[in-house]
């Protein structure tokens, strides 16, 4: 997705993150992109499919604590389509003021994500978790009121941008704690160097019907680099399943694995077609 001349791309973001939905932007856009917070996932999406916003960035997966589920819901439910993804490092910090003495702390402030990625660095501790869904809000508070018994867990940007002091740095679960992100468009593409799809579909309610449709992917030698499944909102005791693989809908495999998906399941769609994520090695 590229601006038009003179026009920075809207990218709507879930009020709630920010921090490293930028990083993915800049991965996916450069600098051409202004961020346009909403509430809630509904509400970018929403904005989205309404044309208030040019894109959108949301979080589909992380390695530490799994994937969104509303998000799936969402991509299932909205008239929008994916046309790239980034994959993000989270390094997580614990943030405050004063000297960094962590006997004196209290009371922590974190994103319920950041809260399960830093699991087993908080379950020994003492103090009292505050789950807090606007980060910027919290560490502004924090600067402001100069309370020392109170931290933070957020990422460095953030508390540069605060000018706080980092007590500890990288205290998330594993030293690997990636984040996948997604880039939505009102309408599908199929840029150059594509080489990942995805599909959502739903199975009839019969035995062997997800065999049935899954087969068309060994039969074609495609790769599923990820399969998810959800309950489908509307429709109670049916599920829905999103497939990840490599591939281009363009290539005459896909397009016959993709056929038979269609002859056996009861509703499929292609939510895109777009270029994987470049994947940093491992820290050591």
């Amino acid at each position: 997705m590229s601006p038009k001349k003179g026009k920075l791309t809207r990218v709507a973001i879930e009020q709630e993150g920010g921090e490293f939905e930028g990083m993915a932007a800049k991965e996916l856009l450069k600098d051409d992109f202004q961020l346009v917070e909403c509430n809630r996932f509904s509400g970018v999406f929403s904005n989205l499919e309404g044309g208030r916003v040019d894109a959108a960035i949301v979080p589909i997966e992380n390695q530490t604590s799994g994937g969104y589920t509303e998000v799936y819901t969402l991509l299932l439910e909205h008239n929008v389509f994916i046309t790239g993804e980034a994959e993000v490092r989270v390094v997580l910090c614990l943030v405050g003021l004063g000297a960094g003495d962590l006997s004196k702390i209290e009371r922590i402030h974190a994103h319920p994500d950041a809260l399960a990625q830093c699991h087993n660095f908080l379950r020994k501790k003492p103090w009292e978790l505050v789950p807090s869904y606007n980060m910027d809000e919290v560490l502004l508070k924090l600067q402001r009121t100069g309370n020392r018994n109170v931290a933070a867990i957020t990422g460095k940007p953030l508390a540069k941008k605060f000018d706080l002091k980092i007590f500890k740095e990288g205290i998330q679960d594993y030293p690997w704690n990636v984040t996948r992100f997604l880039l939505l468009a009102k309408e599908r593409t199929n840029p150059e160097g594509a080489n990942k799809t995805t599909i959502a579909f739903k199975a009839k309610h019969v035995p062997g019907a997800l065999f049935g449709c899954l087969e068309g992917f060994a039969k074609e030698k495609l790769n599923m680099t990820d399969l998810v499944s959800l309950p489908v909102r509307d429709d109670p005791r049916n599920y829905a399943f999103f497939v990840d693989f490599e591939g281009n809908v363009a290539d005459a495999n896909v397009q016959s694995c993709l056929r038979i998906v269609e002859d056996r399941a009861a509703f499929v769609r292609v939510i895109g077609c777009y270029k994987a994520a470049r994947t940093s090695s491992k820290p050591e």
